[in-house]
């Protein structure tokens, strides 16, 4: 069974959310679009009523009885029909029939009423006795009425020979043929400019109305079917009463190709308006989204971050970290655990980890390495550095490696009583000690990266070197390393280094070669840690590329009473 990715579960979230707030849109703008038809209907209402009301004898201006019924029939219902559908969504805001669809019986209504009266209207224009049409079917008004008699007959006139009279006529020279056929094509013309008032109509919907172009010409296809069966019918019709032509033929056909095109002007207002709806709507969900999401990075670091052990800088074992994550959390870990054994004397474990990857996928994985090291080390607190690794391995192996994650690990134990550190290293970075002397020993990795082979194939090589008073061990991960100046060269191991060897000159300055530090002893001062990262980042230019993450463990000096007495003797005040 196939389970969609996270994309398109954030996809079809925002679809919705867009899809709720266009409805909404579409709500209010219905309503305007509605009251703006009902008044326009009023005001064409009074006009027709006007201009009927105030032509008096002049025929030539006057509508015809028809016309005007027809003009008031048609006004009359748009205006009910478009009024209820106002009164209807106006009354229920969250309406059964939703507004989308009664725009689309709206319009497919008013179409249906434009399309067979404009014929209709059109026939009876024509056919009132003082429209006269000419051979160019252009139609004119005379003042005449069929009540006055024809003009008299000059004596010119009455004197054309007859030779130059045509000698007979042919049926389709018939004055009434003639005549019909002409009024035939002007009801066409007339009739046919019908369709483009679909134009109109559609037009000021889009100018109101936020929806998709798509769903604007979903009412206009049935409106067009009409449109081309009127037409056809129209020229059957006359046809078959002998008033046909092939210009009619021509006109029609012209009528019904051009109509397929009035839905153009509209439908480019809606993708316009509907695509900087979707611009503006997605900008500004996702910069919602985007705080969100920094609320709950900052929520998800200070959980991360608690898994992390609280640094220790009394007594004489010591430890301290800085940890700088390229992101909000990222996959760079640290394990620290103190163990106090029979004989008096503390053992320090520490597992310092870094994931492959950054970010959340990284964090979440640190967060199930965190639980197998509270199982291991609750089991066995003496686990050595070398178990520890090999039970990592076989848990990347098993459960990360199948999702190409793979892990690099350094495992320390310090026993204080013996004055050596145990340590193994699964493909990790080198670490360094830092004797009490200035020497710098660096302590290389001692297996493969954890995930990369099964449990019978990993062996951890665990060593034990010394690690006496006074002694320093530091450790980080490889963002450290990677960190890049200005020409793009890596830090590197042997950039580390010598900011190892600056910093602990640096501290020996400043300590005076062998002052007491806080607690019970002296020696190096947790801060070398800071002092280190310090270091890296005047030598990266430009942002972060990984997580770094440096620890430092410090076995204090103990002083003696006779030294301890001497210094503060010589901390004494002098007085003259």
């Amino acid at each position: 069974m196939a389970h969609p990715s996270p994309s398109q579960t954030f996809t079809t979230e925002f679809g919705h959310e867009i899809e709720a707030e266009r409805e909404r849109w579409l709500s209010r703008r219905f309503l305007w679009y509605t009251g703006a038809v009902v008044v326009l209907n009023i005001l064409s209402l009074l006009g027709t009523a006007i201009q009927f009301a105030t032509s008096g004898g002049d025929k030539t201006a006057a509508p015809g009885g028809a016309e005007v019924g027809f003009a008031f029939g048609s006004g009359v219902f748009t205006l009910l029909l478009y009024g209820a559908a106002f009164w209807y969504v106006r009354r229920h805001p969250t309406p059964k029939v939703p507004p989308l669809r009664i725009v689309y019986w709206l319009i497919i209504i008013s179409g249906v009423v434009q399309l067979l009266a404009g014929p209709i209207l059109a026939r009876q224009v024509v056919q009132r006795p003082e429209v006269r049409i000419s051979s160019t079917s252009s139609i004119s008004v005379s003042p005449s009425t069929p009540d006055e008699a024809p003009p008299p007959v000059t004596e010119e006139q009455a004197q054309v020979p007859a030779a130059k009279a045509p000698a007979a006529t042919s049926p389709d020279d018939d004055p009434a043929k003639v005549k019909a056929r002409q009024q035939a094509l002007a009801t066409a013309v007339a009739g046919g400019m019908g369709a483009f008032g679909l134009l109109g109509l559609h037009f000021f919907a889009c100018l109101f109305l936020p929806w998709t172009p798509g769903e604007s010409l979903k009412p206009l296809v049935p409106l067009l079917i009409l449109n081309a069966v009127i037409i056809v019918g129209f020229m059957a019709h006359a046809t078959i009463t002998g008033v046909g032509s092939v210009r009619l033929a021509i006109l029609g056909s012209v009528f019904i190709l051009l109509s397929a095109f009035v839905a153009l002007p509209g439908a480019a207002i809606c993708w316009w308006r509907n695509s900087r709806f979707r611009d503006r709507f997605s900008n500004r969900m996702l910069r919602g989204r985007y705080l969100e999401l920094r609320q709950e990075l900052t929520n998800a670091r200070t959980i991360h971050e608690s898994l992390f052990p609280r640094p220790h800088t009394t007594g004489p074992l010591r430890f301290n970290y800085i940890y700088e994550p390229m992101r909000q959390i990222g996959g760079d870990y640290l394990y620290a655990t103190f163990n106090n054994r029979d004989n008096g004397h503390k053992s320090l474990s520490i597992v310092l980890i870094d994931v492959t990857g950054h970010g959340i996928p990284a964090a979440l994985t640190v967060n199930r390495l965190h639980g197998e090291l509270e199982r291991i080390f609750a089991e066995n607190p003496e686990t050595g550095p070398g178990e520890v690794l090999r039970l990592l391995n076989s848990y990347v192996h098993l459960t990360l490696a199948t999702h190409s994650v793979y892990v690099t690990a350094v495992c320390f134990r310090v026993h204080t009583d013996a004055d050596t550190l145990d340590y193994a290293s699964g493909g990790h970075p080198p670490a360094f000690i830092r004797t009490a002397d200035g020497r710098v020993e660096q302590l290389d990795s001692t297996s493969f990266v954890l995930g990369a082979c099964a449990g019978a194939d990993f062996h951890p090589a665990e060593k034990t070197i010394p690690f006496h008073r006074g002694d320093t061990l530091i450790a980080y991960t490889d963002g450290a390393l990677e960190a890049r100046d200005k020409h793009g060269r890596f830090l590197g191991v042997a950039g580390m280094l010598r900011i190892i060897a600056r910093t602990a000159d640096q501290r020996g300055r400043e300590s005076g070669g062998g002052a007491t530090g806080e607690g019970s002893g002296g020696g190096s001062t947790p801060g070398v840690a800071t002092d280190i990262l310090k270091a890296v980042e005047h030598h990266r230019h430009g942002p972060t590329e990984d997580d770094t993450l440096i620890i430092e463990v410090t076995r204090a000096i103990e002083a003696s009473p006779e030294s301890l007495r001497k210094s503060a003797i010589c901390s004494r005040p002098t007085h003259t």
